[in-house]
């Protein structure tokens, strides 16, 4: 599978006639604008969600117009560092017109075919 850049992905939200579905099946994405704000919440100094700005202002412009964006993450249990962060920053998501749900990974249908190769 060809990985795409970011302009590419936010090329594919901004076109997309009217539901966006986006699945999440990593317990961590190494992102590097999140970097700094990761380690500020993990340090308990900070919670600076100034860098999903971009993200949450292309989802405002999408949902705005009346387009959905759903995204399912799917999370192993015990939840890493980086879920529980993720978790405490949802609301910003949310706040920009997302709906996100949780699924436990081991609640995935066993037929469903998505954790093997």
């Amino acid at each position: 599978m060809k990985l795409i850049s970011s302009a590419e992905r936010n090329q594919l939200f901004e076109s997309f006639a009217h539901d966006a579905f986006h699945l999440e099946l990593r317990d961590d994405y190494p992102v590097p604008n999140e970097e700094g704000p990761y380690e500020s919440w993990l340090n308990g100094t900070g919670d600076d969600s100034s860098s999903m700005a971009p993200w949450t202002q292309l989802m405002k412009r999408v949902t705005d117009t009346g387009k959905t964006v759903r995204r399912v993450r799917v999370v192993t249990e015990p939840h890493s560092s980086y879920i529980r962060w993720e978790y405490a920053t949802t609301y910003v998501n949310e706040e920009a017109g997302e709906t996100i749900r949780w699924l436990p990974r081991h609640k995935l249908p066993a037929d469903l075919g998505l954790l093997h190769q």
